[in-house]
């Protein structure tokens, strides 16, 4: 991402020396990544809780699959799967 602020910054200020651009690109980079940090934090716990659903998912489908009788009775009332 930083590299598109710098190719833009490079367009509308033809005079700017790369060492500018570079620190210039970096605040702008910096304060938009602070501006949006909430934000960033929710989406992550998001993607977590949905990762570790899926995740859930294919570990009961491989207990399913893989395991029988008193070991798949086990591997349920444990609490590792989802009931």
């Amino acid at each position: 991402m930083i590299d598109e602020i710098k190719k833009h910054l490079k367009k509308k200020n033809k005079n700017m020396s790369d060492q500018d651009i570079q620190a210039k690109a970096e605040r702008i980079w910096n304060a938009y990544k602070e501006a949006n940090r909430k934000r960033d934090q929710k989406r992550e716990e998001e993607f977590k809780k949905a990762w570790d659903k899926a995740l859930q998912k294919e570990n009961d489908q491989w207990a399913l699959d893989v395991l029988s009788g008193d070991e798949l009775l086990d591997y349920f009332q444990s609490g590792s799967g989802d009931e």
